[in-house]
């Protein structure tokens, strides 16, 4: 039997600086926090929802490759995982983005 996810609170969506997804070139211009009060900062932790790749913000918002240390912090993190597996069942619903 598997165990269910713990429920993790998507907070309200915030616009940014526009920036490219490092990977796929999709426009990232706004993100949606985990959490009652998140909103983006340097350092924080961003998944594009066209292609899944996963990325930090700078001091100005634009987006930068994830630090080994930030890999290996994050991995297993069940909010990144929550928000990975929300984007795969969005596009098993809806097709490919």
């Amino acid at each position: 039997m598997s165990k269910r996810p713990k429920a993790v609170y998507i907070g309200k969506s915030t616009r940014h600086k526009a920036s490219p997804c490092l990977s796929c070139g999709a426009i990232m211009d706004a993100a949606t926090g985990i959490g009652n009060k998140a909103k983006p900062h340097a350092g924080a932790i961003t998944l594009c929802v066209k292609c899944g790749h996963l990325m930090a913000y700078t001091w100005d918002m634009s987006l930068r490759e994830l630090t080994d240390e930030e890999i290996v912090d994050i991995a297993g993190d069940e909010r990144v995982l929550a928000i990975q597996r929300a984007r795969a069942v969005y596009i098993a619903i809806k097709g490919k983005l």
